[in-house]
């Protein structure tokens, strides 16, 4: 998904669409839900203020992707989230 504007946020553009990217594969991977819902969330928060968004993503993806799922994660889940983790940003700092 294009995002709806260059986000106001100290962050590259690439860790980013790199956060998006792993709220999208732990909806799809971990439970196993359609990554598109988490397409209005993004647009909602890239036109958040400055600091709201600076907030919003010192947070894990895992719980942004859990809340969008309506579930807990487990003790399994988290796993397969840092397995998740470590491969995008790992790609991300490559791409910069």
């Amino acid at each position: 998904m294009t995002p709806v504007k260059e986000p106001d946020v100290f962050l590259p553009r690439s860790h980013v669409d790199a956060y998006w990217e792993l709220v999208r594969r732990s909806l799809n991977e971990i439970f196993d839900k359609s990554p598109s819902e988490a397409d209005d969330y993004q647009q909602e928060i890239e036109n958040l203020p400055l600091l709201q968004q600076n907030f919003f993503y010192n947070g894990e993806a895992l719980y942004v992707a859990a809340a969008l799922a309506d579930e807990e994660p487990t003790e399994k889940q988290h796993a397969h989230y840092q397995r998740l983790q470590a491969k995008i940003y790992c790609l991300s700092e490559r791409e910069e």
